[in-house]
């Protein structure tokens, strides 16, 4: 079953991050250099698919803090400033991804997840206009200030979503390009003087190719939620 990129990032579990070589060759797969006779790249594959599975996930997890948050947040400015509504909240979303069985509902989960991040844009961008009015601003902070329990939830989770994607995104960013210098070292790899098969085949350096775009849009997810949790984090700050 063909998985969309964007459904594939939301489904990976949360674990460790990744961790590069060094300049002189050490953290590669087999230790040294990699030169032709330690360099194995079939096992350095394996462990940057396993360290790209890592940060996807961690940007999953952050977007689980984030957008609850974000809603609990929005419902509080709502009592004072109308926002516009949400067509279905952040649980109904996960669920539907994580419970889609065939590309069909892959499909639906995927645009109604789409959606959400538009309507979820739309509602910040109305509190940023509202926030520009001294009079509503006021009315803002003073509704938010009477829910000191709840922001404190809040703002805990916004700070870990914001501080998580900035780390997944830098992981992100290094394995992407280590997957790149490895797709292009093993396909100019001669053979193996041993006569074994180490190196990736043709259908790993396409699977290669394949995570590095998935790599890429879960960077591109990263610097999204953390733009938008900075945003709210401004607006937080601001409350006595």
């Amino acid at each position: 079953m063909k998985v969309n990129l964007v459904v594939a990032m939301l489904l990976v579990p949360l674990v460790a991050g990744a961790q590069p070589p060094g300049p002189d060759g050490r953290g590669f797969p087999g230790e040294g250099r990699p030169d032709r006779e330690n360099f194995d790249p079939k096992a350095m594959m394996d462990e940057l698919m396993a360290e790209s599975y890592d940060a996807r996930g961690k940007v999953d997890y952050a977007a689980d803090l984030l957008y609850p948050a974000s809603e609990t947040l929005f419902a509080l400015v709502n009592e004072v400033t109308p926002l516009p509504v949400l067509s279905v909240g952040w649980d109904d979303i996960r669920t539907a991804l994580a419970d889609a069985f065939d590309n069909e509902e892959l499909e639906a989960a995927e645009k109604n997840y789409l959606t959400y991040l538009e309507e979820s844009g739309n509602r910040r961008e109305a509190l940023n206009d509202a926030w520009k009015d001294n009079d509503e601003r006021e009315q803002i902070i003073g509704r938010l200030a009477e829910s000191q329990d709840i922001l404190v939830s809040v703002r805990y989770d916004v700070e870990s979503a914001v501080e998580i994607s900035k780390g997944a995104r830098d992981d992100l960013k290094e394995s992407s390009k280590m997957m790149e210098e490895l797709k292009s070292m093993a396909s100019r790899m001669p053979p193996s003087p041993r006569g074994d098969s180490r190196g990736p085949d043709e259908d790993d350096i396409k699977s290669l190719s394949v995570e590095i775009d998935a790599m890429d849009a879960a960077e591109e997810k990263a610097e999204t939620q953390i733009k938008f949790g900075k945003d709210l984090l401004k607006k937080l700050g601001k409350i006595p």
